[in-house]
């Protein structure tokens, strides 16, 4: 009798602690994913957060260009612009800006097989449409323009892309106004 009472209470302490820790393990991911713009690691991938749902991540996090902004069926146009598959990733980043809800971004080398080459390139993310519009900058300087006028972006501060990601790596700081 006695031992039946003692392996009922440790079949009952043991399935407390599972409850508990279960629990706690709910209330650490919730924490986690409460505040999009609090933490630099999700899982195996590095991240810099830009408007949630936005973000830039990597595998590795090292100088190399292994940061990319990746963007699962995308409503993506531009001149000379063709997208191949359902998923679009632009890497290779040297700045980054935020302008209420627009987020722009600047690399130093896209692939473009309409114009035979790899050309730096600007992505403009108008945040509250999900649309995206990409240019060579070698290309496409007057649409580029356009674009900035229509979004009202010429008072955007472009921020030097590897100072920005080690900042929020860090300290988990972003540049103002980017929340």
């Amino acid at each position: 009798m006695v031992d039946r009472s003692i392996s009922r209470m440790k079949l009952a302490s043991f399935v407390f602690g599972i409850l508990l820790l279960s629990a706690c393990s709910y209330l650490s991911e919730t924490e986690e994913s409460a505040d999009f713009y609090s933490y630099s690691k999700d899982g195996d991938l590095w991240r810099v957060p830009l408007l949630e749902p936005y973000e830039i991540v990597s595998p590795m996090n090292s100088d190399l260009n292994d940061w990319a902004f990746i963007i699962d069926n995308p409503s993506i146009s531009g001149p000379d612009f063709e997208l191949f598959g359902d998923q679009f990733q632009f890497g290779g980043l040297t700045k980054v800006g935020i302008l209420d809800s627009v987020i722009v971004l600047e690399n130093t080398n896209k692939h473009w097989p309409k114009l035979a080459g790899s050309y730096p390139s600007l992505l403009v993310l108008n945040a509250r449409t999900s649309e995206l519009f990409i240019y060579s900058k070698e290309h496409h300087t007057s649409a580029i323009d356009a674009k900035f006028k229509e979004l009202n972006l010429n008072g955007i501060v472009m921020h030097e892309w590897r100072p920005l990601k080690d900042r929020f790596i860090e300290k988990l700081e972003l540049p103002k106004g980017w929340r």
